[in-house]
């Protein structure tokens, strides 16, 4: 399973194993679409990667990117790259945000039934550590500028 971190500095892992992806355009299209977590047009990525240059230019950017990005992966069928759209295969990746966004739900339709001034349940208190733990720097996507 490939583990992304978006939270803090992003990096990512294959089991244990960092990922090296050379390119930061190539790593910025990864990230993008593991925080989108659902299909993407293509030029939805081409006007937001390469809004300044011409059509043909975007399209190859596009297909030069994905191409350096699909040899970068340890599984190649991850990136999913249908004609109109590109995704992340959600059954192969594991990305802290939406990880986090599960835990925080799990943790609020919980946490709004406990009666004012009672202790948190032992349980949850240790949901909230759990989802504390995602977090492994102090700002969304650090050092990615």
């Amino acid at each position: 399973m490939l583990r992304i971190q978006l939270f803090g500095p992003p990096t990512v892992f294959d089991n244990e194993r960092p990922v090296l992806i050379k390119r930061r355009t190539t790593r910025g299209l990864l990230f993008y679409l593991a925080g989108v977590g659902r299909p993407v047009t293509r030029e939805h990525l081409m006007d937001r990667f390469w809004p300044d240059l011409p059509l043909d230019k975007q399209r190859a950017a596009l297909r030069d990117n994905l191409a350096k990005l699909r040899v970068s992966l340890p599984d190649k069928r991850i990136l999913l790259t249908p004609p109109e759209v590109v995704s992340l295969d959600s059954c192969k990746v594991w990305v802290d945000l939406f990880e986090m966004q599960t835990r925080l739900f799990s943790i609020n339709s919980i946490a709004w039934k406990i009666p004012e001034g009672q202790p948190l349940p032992a349980a949850l208190y240790n949901q909230m550590a759990e989802a504390v733990h995602l977090w492994s720097g102090q700002r969304f996507l650090a050092g990615s500028e």
